[in-house]
């Protein structure tokens, strides 16, 4: 078996967690990576963040750093990701969409 992904490493994590429980509210999670002209982003962050995405069949990205999420596992598991690159997050949780 070849070396596992940050991204599916991330994932059982959040799923061996009790605190989940599912409602109907929205979450948004905000990141900011402090980037300075040296440094970038890496590329793996963004592989990693499509493959939470696909394995959990949720998140759409608002911005560029503001994902909308219908599960609190996946807004963990990319604020989890987000954090292992470096990134400041925080997540929100909404009542309702207003449009």
């Amino acid at each position: 078996m070849g070396r596992r992904t940050i991204a599916s490493i991330i994932l059982d994590s959040i799923r061996e967690r009790r605190e989940i429980m599912e409602c109907d509210d929205v979450y948004l999670v905000v990141y900011d990576f402090s980037v300075s002209s040296s440094k970038h982003i890496p590329p793996t962050f963004y592989r990693n963040l499509l493959r939470i995405q696909r394995a959990l069949n949720d998140g759409i990205q608002v911005q560029k750093s503001v994902i909308e999420c219908s599960k609190l596992e996946t807004a963990l598991a990319i604020a989890d990701l987000a954090r292992h690159y470096g990134a400041n997050v925080r997540i929100y949780r909404a009542s309702q969409v207003i449009s």
